[in-house]
């Protein structure tokens, strides 16, 4: 069956100012939403916390979102019961851990150096790092690299939440000792000499999914066809982002959506750096369920889901591929008038 988007759909579309939110600003920047009969507004967000409650109480008609943040709203763990879904990935990758030039200055070069002053702090407060949401690869990823160092998360290390565009404030401020976050925030810290680079998410959790398109189970229901739409839009906007060629272009973009007060210079070097996301690829943006399954087994692992909540309303029916191959298919409809 057909499913044309009425002429007359308008979308309220949330996102963080994040590298990885690209793909939806440039589908508007490009007409590409229009193309696809869609009005897209797009509103800027501070956090996640922000994107959670809007979107569950209809502020918001779909939102870039971390896809452990998806799982932790339908397992009631995020919020107020409620059920979501998702029929497109962003991207692959795109974080990594940034410390603070304090404790490099101290000497710490590595995680060895790191568990030993973890463990001996001689002003007696706890190492303190940040993360965007208990639910978010960010945190997945970071305790899993103290672990690995033999730091044990909340005993040894406290983690705390923060929106990534304070990460680089509040390391410069002392607040934290480090952070795992998205791009520009890591380049944003190296650059001004207030960081420098730990450790890549893209090695400790290769090719894992990042971002998602969220929205609620009742809108891809009832809203199926501005739905379809709206990733038809996104799955060409993220061809387009991942060109080399467009780079510049995007840059401009970034700069005006989301990073009104960084240099082009430093977007464009986060858009090159070796954390930047991976837009585009083969299957890459199909919500297969077992895609899932990494994040469901580190939310298990730290304890922010039970063997209870993991059913198939966290992974088959809430990673939807079936709306994606969709959406693949979806016929463009001749752009909105004025």
């Amino acid at each position: 069956m057909k499913i044309t988007a009425p002429s007359s759909t308008q979308l309220r579309v949330g996102y963080v100012p994040l590298i990885d939110s690209a793909p939806l600003i440039a589908a508007v920047e490009l007409g590409i939403c229009e193309r696809h009969g869609l009005k897209v507004k797009l509103m800027r967000q501070l956090g996640w916390a922000n994107v959670r409650d809007h979107v569950i109480f209809g502020e918001l008609d779909a939102a870039h979102a971390p896809a452990g943040l998806l799982l932790a709203i339908n397992a009631g763990r995020a919020s107020v019961p409620a059920q979501c879904v998702t029929g497109f990935i962003f991207n692959l990758q795109g974080n990594a851990i940034t410390l603070s030039k304090r404790l490099y200055n101290e000497g710490i070069r590595d995680l060895t150096d790191l568990a030993q002053h973890a463990k001996h702090r001689r002003d007696g407060t706890m190492l303190t790092l940040g993360v965007v949401s208990r639910y978010s690869t960010h945190a997945h990823i970071l305790r899993q690299w103290l672990r690995q160092g033999g730091i044990k998360p909340d005993k040894d290390a406290r983690i705390v939440i923060l929106p990534p565009s304070q990460m680089a404030r509040c390391l410069s401020a002392g607040h934290v000792d480090g952070f795992c976050v998205g791009e520009p925030w890591n380049t944003v810290s190296l650059s001004a000499g207030e960081g420098w680079l730990a450790a890549h998410g893209a090695a400790l959790a290769p090719g894992h999914p990042e971002k998602v398109l969220m929205v609620r189970r009742e809108f891809a229901q009832h809203r199926e066809a501005a739905h379809i739409a709206l990733i038809a839009s996104l799955i060409e906007a993220a061809a387009w982002c991942a060109d080399k060629a467009n780079r510049k272009d995007l840059t401009a973009m970034m700069q005006r959506h989301a990073f009104p007060n960084l240099s082009s210079k430093l977007i464009e070097q986060s858009l090159a750096s070796d954390d930047a996301p991976i837009f585009h690829g083969p299957e890459l943006h199909r919500p297969a369920p077992a895609k899932a399954s990494w994040l469901v087994d580190e939310m298990l692992r730290h304890g922010l889901l039970s063997e209870a909540a993991v059913t198939e309303s966290s992974t088959e029916h809430a990673f939807r591929a079936d709306i994606y191959d969709r959406a693949l298919s979806a016929p463009q409809t001749p752009a909105l008038t004025a």
